[in-house]
């Protein structure tokens, strides 16, 4: 993610990770201290916008790799 490479697709699974933390620590959604749920809309939100054709490597390789558009 940090290259820009695959950048929605690794932030789909950072959602995924994060969202198992927050349900495992089992804190509530507006608890002082939960830091999940920041994170949780950082990945959500870098997964719907094009992060990595900006400033990535998805831009460069997207010809070669069709999955990457």
């Amino acid at each position: 993610m940090i290259g820009g490479l695959a950048t929605r697709y690794a932030a789909a699974v950072g959602a995924i990770l994060v969202l198992n933390f927050w349900f495992a620590k089992g804190m509530p959604v507006l608890a002082g201290t939960n830091h999940d749920v920041v994170w949780f809309v950082i990945f959500v939100v870098l997964g719907m916008v094009p992060a990595g054709k900006i400033a990535g490597l998805d831009d460069g390789l997207s010809d070669k790799l069709p999955f990457l558009r």
